[in-house]
């Protein structure tokens, strides 16, 4: 199963992607912010051109797994959306917008 997950850098995305891969053989793709950094060399990151610009708001670094696939995007931009759910059986939508 496929699997993508919203907001996988927060407290219930990071116990959770643990317990998936544990118990299910699963894919899971995270969606991370635009402007989330990644410091892991092996992470796999897809790459997703969006129109709007960048947010001024400091988040917690993206989950970091070499068993995870990350694609940057913004939950405002459909475009990145349908990347981020190519190919995806299930959407776990865990994030939050932040104002």
């Amino acid at each position: 199963m496929n699997i993508l997950i919203t907001g996988a850098s927060g407290s219930l995305g990071q116990r959770l992607i643990p317990a998936l891969l544990a118990r299910e053989k699963v894919n899971i793709r995270t969606l991370v912010r635009l402007n989330g950094k990644s410091s892991n060399p092996n992470q796999k990151t897809l790459n997703v051109v969006s129109k709007l610009p960048p947010r001024r708001v400091v988040h917690r670094a993206p989950v970091e797994l070499p068993e995870c696939e990350s694609v940057k995007g913004r939950l405002e931009d459909l475009d990145s959306l349908m990347a981020a759910t190519s190919g995806i059986d299930t959407v776990l939508h865990l994030a939050a917008m932040t104002h």
